[in-house]
């Protein structure tokens, strides 16, 4: 098949399948009308034909970690809320989001020992200033970063510059999502039917 031929591919965190009633649930951010995954989430409606690869599994928080660090915006939202139901009971995690406003905040599961800190950019607050400016958790630390690239990049910096540097098996995964223009972003929850 010639390359201009080829699906279109984008990755989704999938938050729950149930296979007996034949569903799944994926969340969806959109980012304005532009580029691909944005018109095509505004316009996704139940029953839409998805064709699914994977699992990819390029994240998933280590059951060996002393605690966790997750970082990201609207784009890394569905994945942050995934990985907090899998952290087992009492680990700490520290979970920075930033969002446009209150409204854009979601409810988090976990039964882990959850230190969440929402961050508003209608308010003026900044992701890289609040991980930057927070104190490293002890001993062996597993961290996620996502998001706009030009929001999280520098939050992965801070990790080699910082004293997490010197903290025993720190282990981070830090990836971007390439947006040209920020507009208000907007969470977008879907169910899906998955043909039997």
């Amino acid at each position: 098949m010639p390359r201009e031929a080829w699906p279109i591919v984008r990755t989704y965190t999938v938050r729950s399948l149930d296979h007996a009633a034949g569903e799944m649930a994926i969340d969806f951010v959109v980012h304005g009308d532009l580029g691909v995954a944005g018109p095509w989430a505004l316009a996704a409606q139940p029953g839409d034909v998805l064709v699914f690869m994977g699992p990819g599994g390029a994240y998933s928080p280590s059951p060996e970690a002393d605690a966790h660090v997750l970082v990201g915006d609207e784009a890394a939202l569905a994945a942050i809320a995934a990985a907090l139901e899998r952290v087992a009971a009492g680990v700490p995690v520290h979970a920075y989001v930033q969002v446009d406003g209150p409204d854009d905040e979601m409810a988090l599961v976990t039964d882990a020992d959850l230190s969440l800190r929402w961050l508003h950019r209608d308010a003026g607050e900044d992701l890289v200033t609040a991980v930057q400016g927070a104190d490293w958790p002890a001993g062996t630390v597993h961290a996620f970063v996502h998001g706009e690239t030009g929001e999280v990049k520098p939050c992965a910096g801070t990790w080699s510059t910082s004293a997490a540097s010197t903290a025993t098996g720190c282990r981070s995964r830090a990836t971007g999502a390439a947006v040209p223009t920020r507009t208000r972003s907007r969470r977008r929850s879907a169910r899906e039917v998955v043909p039997g």
